[in-house]
Parts: structure tokens; C-alpha cells; sequence
């Protein structure tokens, strides 16, 4: 998903330094009610990605969830994203191209659609029961069917599209472009036709919805910095770009909670108040305070029910990482211990 290229290149070479599968310690299944699903990415090539669980009624962890509800099975490699919907998590496994679907109760695998002809993917947003959508890095976004886990269409759109979320008919697609692109496209689910496309930043690779307007993270051309990267602001009714705020530090992963809008970026968390959609705090949480090995904070989530922030610690990329829980007012909660670069973090409540 989510990821910088620098971030990518780093856990690259040192993967061969890293923590491997084997070391991997299979607790046994867990039963899910209301807790925190952290989606570990692994290390490219190593085929180590896995599921941490965090209980919070009896605040205690599992790890390698996966694997325990699976009879020591792999989940795959590089996990990008996670969507959960109607009771499963759709995985989006990069490398091991495909999207792997679970049980939410326990993680049990209920299936996984194959993407070896369609491209590596990254990001996926679930629109109803039988329309899903992923990024995928052939320049298109493929339409899956969440209930029988088929194919049913491709897009074309820009080039190297991450992010993706759906609001008012139409799915937004961020193309990155590997640092260099500048669009978002949108696109009607129901006539499946490009309905715009809307100028930005540069490099926009996170798209988020707080259910009146899209927006659009950019973090810039990592090599050649132009100065447009921060938060694009899209009106999905007219489809046109209404509003920005820049943001230095290459700004990636980002939440929205309780009308407010958490990016992570070089220096730490950047609060912004959508309300007036202004910056409220530069750095309410510093990268320092969370990543002591001087390499950031690498994911974000935001509890909106306890108004608490989740930051992904990938450490030095080569062990297990963990993950530091803020109130927003900055200060530390808690600590969970996770896997190997937890990238995504979600907040899971059975029905």
C-alpha cells in the first residue's frame, strides 16, 4: 500500500538479514470479537507476512493468527492492505499475487482470488456483496465479485495505482506512478466508464473518505521533490479538486477519526482539522517517540471509539515490529508486539 519505494528498497536489502518464517512461534486459534487487526507485510521474497490480534476486552495478543487457524500455513508474501466486509478480510498479498479471504471469527481461510494474470496488487475497497475493486500495477483495477471470489471486469487508469476507496457512485483511484504521477481517476461502478480525471499532487498514494469528500495524500517525488505533496481535497459531486494543504516530510499512510485526519510523515503525525481543513498540530507525535531506530512510523490507525491512534514501528525492517497506541493529545498508552513491519492496522467488531 502504502509504502515508499526508500521503504521498499530498504526492506530489500535487508532481507537477507531478516527474521525468516521459521522463526515464527504458531499460537493456537483465536476466537474474534472486538479488537485490533494488524496486518503484517513481512519482507519481499521472504514469504513471511502474517496476522497479529489484539483482544480488547482481555488485552492480550496473537500472533501468526493466520497460521494458527490454518494448520501452520502461510499467509503469503507482502501483505499491502486489508478490507474487511460482511464478516471475512480480503488480504491483498502483492508478491504472492492474490487477494486471500478469511473467516473473521477465527482467520480461517475461506478461499483466495488468483491475480498472476493481472499484475501485482496493492490496495482493494469493497463496494457491495458482489463488487469489489484492486489496484493492481498493470495500470488497471480489477473488479472481483467479494462472494465468489471471481474476476468480473478490468479498468484501465493511470499508471501504478495504490490507493482506492468508493463514494457516491464512483470509485477514486490514486496513480502514483512510481513517484511521478499527478492523478486521481474516477470511475462510475454501474456504467464502469472513466468519469474524471482530477489533478493533484505529486505521487498521491493514499486515498481516504470521511463520507463528504475525498482525499487525496501525495507525497512527492521521492528523488526530484517538486513541492507538491501533502492533501488534495476532491469533491466527489462535481469531481473537481476544491481544496489543498501542504505537507512536507513525504507524507504516506494517514486515518481520519472524529472530523480530523492523522498523516504520518518524515517527522511524526501530522493533525489536521477537517472541519476548517487546516493544520491543527505540525507534529503531534514525533517518529522518535515511536521508532527509536531513526526509521519512522511506517502505518496508522484511529480508534474513533476510544480516540486513540495506532502507529505501525517496523523497527530496523528486520524483526518483529510492534505497535505504539497515543491518545490525541500525544501521549503514549500502550505497546503490541507485532510481526515483521505491521503496514496495516484495522478495528474489528463482530456482528
Amino acid at each position: 500500500m502504502k509504502k515508499s519505494l526508500i521503504y521498499f528498497s530498504l526492506a530489500l536489502l535487508l532481507a537477507f538479514t531478516a527474521c525468516s518464517k521459521d522463526d515464527q512461534i504458531v499460537q493456537p486459534p483465536v476466537e474474534t470479537e472486538k479488537g485490533i487487526v494488524i496486518v503484517n507485510e513481512g519482507l519481499f521474497g521472504q514469504n513471511n507476512s502474517s496476522i497479529t490480534y489484539y483482544d480488547l476486552k482481555t488485552e492480550t495478543v496473537a500472533q501468526n493468527a493466520y497460521a494458527a487457524a490454518n494448520d501452520g500455513a502461510d499467509l503469503g508474501d507482502t501483505a499491502n492492505d486489508m478490507e474487511i466486509f460482511e464478516g471475512k478480510g480480503y488480504i491483498v498479498l502483492n508478491v504472492s499475487k492474490k487477494v486471500e479471504v478469511v473467516n473473521m471469527n477465527d482467520f480461517s481461510s475461506v478461499g483466495s482470488i488468483d491475480f498472476t494474470d493481472l499484475g501485482d496488487p496493492r490496495e482493494i475497497t469493497i463496494v457491495s456483496a458482489d463488487k469489489g475493486y484492486v489496484t493492481t500495477y498493470n495500470d488497471i483495477v480489477v473488479e472481483i465479485n467479494p462472494s465468489n471470489l471471481s474476476v468480473t471486469d478490468t479498468l484501465a487508469v493511470g499508471s501504478k495505482p495504490e490507493g482506492i476507496v468508493y463514494l457516491s457512485g464512483n470509485i477514486f483511484v490514486a496513480n502514483s506512478g512510481w513517484g511521478i504521477g499527478s492523478t486521481v481517476t474516477a470511475i462510475n461502478v454501474n456504467g464502469k466508464s472513466a468519469a474524471a480525471q482530477i489533478e493533484v499532487g505529486v505521487n498521491p498514494r493514499t486515498l481516504l473518505t470521511d463520507d463528504n469528500y475525498v482525499y487525496a495524500v501525495c507525497s512527492d517525488n521521492y528523488f526530484a521533490p517538486t513541492g507538491r505533496e501533502g492533501i488534495y481535497k476532491i469533491d466527489p459531486s462535481t469531481l473537481t479538486l476544491v481544496d489543498s494543504i501542504i505537507i512536507g516530510g513525504s507524507p504516506g499512510d494517514a486515518a481520519i477519526g472524529n472530523g480530523k485526519m492523522f498523516v504520518v510523515n518524515g517527522t511524526g503525525a501530522v493533525s489536521v482539522d477537517l472541519n476548517s481543513f487546516s493544520i491543527e498540530n505540525e507534529t503531534l507525535i514525533s517518529a522518535g517517540d515511536v521508532n527509536s531506530f531513526g526509521f519512522g512510523i511506517y502505518s496508522i490507525g484511529c480508534d474513533n471509539e476510544n480516540d486513540l491512534l495506532y502507529l505501525g514501528n517496523p523497527k530496523d525492517f528486520t524483526q518483529n515490529g510492534n505497535v505504539a497506541v497515543f491518545d490525541l493529545s500525544g501521549v503514549e498508552k500502550n505497546r503490541i508486539d507485532a510481526g515483521i513491519n505491521p503496514g496495516t492496522i484495522l478495528f474489528y467488531v463482530s456482528q
